[in-house]
């Protein structure tokens, strides 16, 4: 089994060893001597552009408990909402390439701030197109296979990625007396947070035209062929009718 690991990176250097000796995912922030606070944007931005692996930001106001005032919890609303989330394919439009008797291709998934991972949507796939490389839990490479039943087809795929610093984890409640206490509460729950989709065509796999002549040399109307993907005529790909035209 394959071991993930995550490193904490607190500048862009650590983040660049990071990516170059292995690292599966890295926790961005500052301050390690106070157990890691929120990194600041532009640092954020230096490293999601240099990273080759997922990041994950910390939000976290300030070092000790986590008993946090007002203002600290507004603060890291504040910074939740300037986290960006995001789910990327490289290519995100693909033509699958003839490969055996089938089609194949390869695409990239680039995960941002998804630190609980994504979901595939493939209800869509056509009959016998199959997707491998899907762990749900990093950025990964994904195989599609179809067979030549699929040619001609176009079809997507959509990903749906959650993470636990969202807004919506943040709620507050402000009386309007005085004398009643205000309540600020800091769920984690794993939240939609972004969404992508890529889409996949399927060449057609060729143009095939049959003619049918009769005694007199007349075009046949009617006539039934199978079409086949094997020398030995066992697996049917589709069956064809000839026009009034033969």
């Amino acid at each position: 089994m394959k071991l993930f690991l995550e490193s904490c990176c607190t500048s862009l250097d650590q983040v660049r060893c990071a990516c170059d000796n292995g690292a599966s995912r890295i926790e961005l922030c500052e301050r390690i001597d106070l157990g890691g606070i929120t990194p600041s944007v532009p640092l954020v931005k230096e490293c999601l552009s240099a990273s080759a692996i997922p990041i994950n930001v910390m939000i976290r106001p300030r070092g000790g408990n986590f008993v946090y005032s007002q203002d600290e919890l507004l603060q890291m609303a504040r910074d939740k909402k300037t986290l960006n989330h995001a789910i990327e394919f490289t290519p995100s439009a693909l033509t699958l390439d003839r490969s055996g008797t089938g089609y194949s291709g390869t695409t990239t998934v680039q995960l941002t701030n998804i630190n609980s991972g994504y979901t595939l949507d493939t209800s869509g796939l056509p009959a016998g197109v199959t997707l491998t490389g899907f762990t749900g839990r990093q950025s990964e490479t994904l195989t599609i296979t179809a067979p030549l039943t699929a040619a001609g087809q176009t079809f997507s795929i959509t990903a749906t990625g959650r993470d636990t610093r969202a807004l919506q984890n943040m709620t507050a409640y402000i009386p309007s007396k005085d004398s009643l206490q205000k309540i600020f509460l800091c769920a984690n729950t794993a939240q939609v947070v972004a969404s992508a989709s890529f889409g996949v065509n399927t060449p057609a796999a060729g143009k095939l035209q049959i003619k049918k002549y009769g005694d007199t040399n007349a075009p046949l109307a009617g006539v039934k062929f199978g079409v086949y993907s094997d020398a030995a005529c066992t697996t049917k790909i589709t069956e064809v009718t000839t026009g009034t035209d033969g």
